[in-house]
Parts: structure tokens; sequence; C-alpha cells
């Protein structure tokens, strides 16, 4: 079985595809079910209400001279409802799709790695003997410090020397002072910097003795605040980050509407005379695109670099991964947009360039004296040449611009599943 195989639902005995399965009596069997179905036939519903309100919005445009005939705008509210509706029951789909991703990718890994070394943490030596075992957390053995106690492993630590691993094994004095007793996960023990009882949550070696001591936890840190702490980093990011899109969103938006003037004043047939301004334009907006590539080089700096985030948050590795998730795909959609747009004013910058060159030579054939007949036909050569460069440019600009339309919509994309990933790693 499969997830979206399709299978005869055995009650209604409709093709449907899989979302689960279930057991019964020893066997599995597939089932059409759950909250991903629900989110499918949602936005199945939704994508028809949308479709219905821009029939009749088209209609209503259509038949507006006629009597008793709805307005437009009233049908283009309903229209603006059916899609913020539609956009909503999509999110939360791509929401539940980013969840089980990220389980099914948590899981995949603890099973590929409990098969690659049986759940280990390494292999070590045992005692003096030399032997290597594989070190199970939570095994006991005989203490690596001396005593005749039998310690669990809580760990491995590589030592930079020999380049082994040590087990994070020992023992450590009781609290009550009765004596030595092994350093175990969630045991009491006294606190080396506050002095106050804090419960072991760890173990590390001293790196001169080369002692396993007992970690314990801070004082007034509770897991639960560990949690908000992570939490608000996350909230920090996502705010810094949509702050960041609403910024490049601004300056792209303005960028497109200045290049779209820019085109709408060269394709002028009475635009002769100010093709050296638009060429002036053209390296303006080859300005802003620097400034955005060189905005798109430090958010790429800061979402690439994994341990600064990590390191201040004290967040877990696959948080971190869903974190910087999908950032190398949207800055290369990003990067792709300005590429596409300098290709543009590259091309505009040409053909005011050989408009340039065409109008100066036209200008000289005329000054130099020719008859009339041959100024009337270098008119119509300059003509000739002016109107196929033309078309030529709109054909060109045609292809460009709908690529930039296309690779846009996959940015926007990219960012909304960035804004997906943090969304699910706050939770």
């Amino acid at each position: 079985m499969v997830l979206g195989d399709p299978f005869a639902e055995p009650l209604s005995g409709k093709w449907t595809r899989i979302s689960g399965a279930g057991l019964e009596g020893v066997k599995a069997v597939p089932c059409g079910g759950g909250y991903l179905a629900m989110l499918d036939s949602a936005t199945l519903t939704c994508e028809l209400r949308a479709l219905q309100a821009l029939r009749e919005y088209r209609d209503s445009i259509v038949d507006s001279g006629l009597r008793d005939a709805p307005l437009p705008s009233q049908r283009l509210g309903v229209l603006k409802n059916a899609l913020e509706e539609l956009a909503g029951v999509r999110a939360r789909g791509w929401a539940h799709l980013v969840h089980t991703t990220h389980n099914l990718e948590t899981q995949r890994q603890a099973a590929g790695s409990l098969a690659s070394d049986g759940g280990t943490a390494g292999v070590i030596a045992f005692g003096n003997t030399g032997l290597l075992i594989p070190a199970l957390i939570g095994m006991e053995i005989p203490d690596p410090g001396g005593s005749d106690l039998e310690v669990p492993i809580l760990g491995v630590e590589s030592d930079w020397h020999s380049g082994q691993l040590i087990p994070l094994a020992g023992t450590m004095e009781d609290p009550d002072g009765k004596g030595l007793i092994p350093i175990m996960f969630g045991a009491r023990c006294v606190d080396p910097v506050t002095g106050e009882i804090a419960p072991v949550v760890g173990a590390r070696v001293d790196p001169r003795s080369r002692i396993v001591l007992p970690v314990t936890q801070r004082l007034g840190y509770t897991r639960q605040e560990a949690a908000i702490e992570m939490f608000d980093g996350c909230d920090e990011e996502l705010r810094t980050r949509r702050v960041y899109w609403q910024q490049q969103r601004h300056r792209e938006g303005a960028l497109a509407v200045d290049v779209i003037a820019l085109l709408r004043r060269v394709l002028d047939p009475g635009a002769e005379n100010a093709l050296e301004k638009v060429e002036e334009r053209a390296r303006d907006l080859e300005d802003d695109i620097v400034s955005l590539r060189q905005s798109v080089g430090a958010e790429a700096q800061l979402r690439y670099t994994e341990e600064p985030y990590s390191a201040t948050y004290d967040v877990p590795a696959d948080i971190v991964r869903l974190v910087s998730q999908g950032a190398r795909e949207e800055m290369e959609w990003e990067l792709r947009w300005l590429t596409e747009t300098q290709e543009i004013l590259d091309t505009v910058t040409q053909f005011t360039h050989r408009v340039r060159q065409e109008l100066g030579q036209h200008i000289c054939r005329v000054r130099e004296g020719v008859s009339p007949r041959e100024r009337d036909s270098s008119t119509l050569r300059y003509q000739q040449v002016k109107t196929h460069l033309m078309q030529e440019l709109q054909r060109n600009l045609m292809s460009r611009q709908t690529e930039m339309d296309l690779t846009y919509s996959r940015l926007e994309h990219a960012r909304a599943l960035s804004e997906l990933y943090m969304l699910e790693a706050r939770v």
C-alpha cells in the first residue's frame, strides 16, 4: 500500500485514494478517511464556489447594461470572499502536508539510524580489556573511574587526541552523604555553580581531569521555560522573515511597475526623441536590481547559517533543519526573477541603441544634401528598420514577461512554504 494510490472503498464501492491503514485481525487494510481527505473535499468545494463566483462576475460585466442585472461590484465582492476562503483552505492543506512530511522524515531518520547501527551511539572499549562493544544508551558497564559500581551509559563523547569514543558514564557524590552513586538521568545532584540540589540531565568529560561529570538542569530553568524560549526564538525568526518579505515585495513591486512604464515608453511610436532618457532610466533600474541582489545575498547568508540560531535558542537539530528548509529554493527563484528582469532591461537597451544608430545614419544622409528621392528612400528605409525592430522587441518582451510572471509566482510559492516551515517549527 502506498499513500495516494486508488482503491475501492468497501462500504460505498467507490474509488478513492489511500490516506491511511488499519488492522482487521492480523491483516492491514487501506482506508480513505482522515483529516487530509476532509481538507481535499473542502478544497474541491471552495474551488467550485470560486469558479461559480467568477462566472457570475463575468456575466455581470457582460450584462451590465441590462435592466435588473446585478452590479459587477456586488459580484466582485462575492468573488473576493470565495478566493479568500479558497486560499485559507489551501493554506491549511499545505500546513498539514508540511507537518506530515516532517513527521515522516523524522521517523525515517530514526528508522535508518536504528537499521544501520542498532540504535547504538557508537563503539567503545570495554574496560581495560580493549574489547569493542556497542554503546547502547542505558546499558550498564563497570565504572571507568575505578569504583566497584555498575554505571549506565548516558552518551558518548569523542576524544580529540585519540579519536576514540569515550562513554559518558561515571559516579558522583550522593547529596545526602551516602557516598558514590551512579550518574543517571533524573538523579538528584548538587549543582557545582549554585550549590542547589538539581536533577541530572546529562554528562560531560572534564577537559583537564578527563573525569565524567554530571550535567545538572540549570536552577529555575525548567523544560517548560526552555520550550517557551525556543518558541519565542521561532516567533522572532518568523517576524524577521515577514518583515524581510514585506520589504522585498514592496521593492519588487515598485521595480515591476517601473519596468512596465519603461516598456510602454519604449513601445510608444513617438518616443524617438526620448531614447536617451529611456537608457538613463534603464541604468537606474539596473542599480535597483543590484541593490535587491545584495539584500538577497545578505538574507541567504543568515538563512544558510544554522549554528548561530541553534546556539542562541538551544533548538534541536530537526527544528533547525526545518527552519532553514526551503531557503535555498526561495533565494534561487528570487535571483532568477531578478536575472530575467535584467535581461528585459538589456533587451530594451539594445533596442534603443540600434534605433538611435539607425536614426543617426538617417540624419547624416539627410544632411549630406541628397536629392529628395534619396531622402524619401532613406526615410522609408529607416521606418522599415524601426518597424522591424519594434516587432522583434514586442515578441521578445511578450515571452520574457510571461516567464517573469511565472518565476515570480514560484517565488511567492517558495516564500509561502518557508512560512509554513516556520509555523511547523513553532508547534
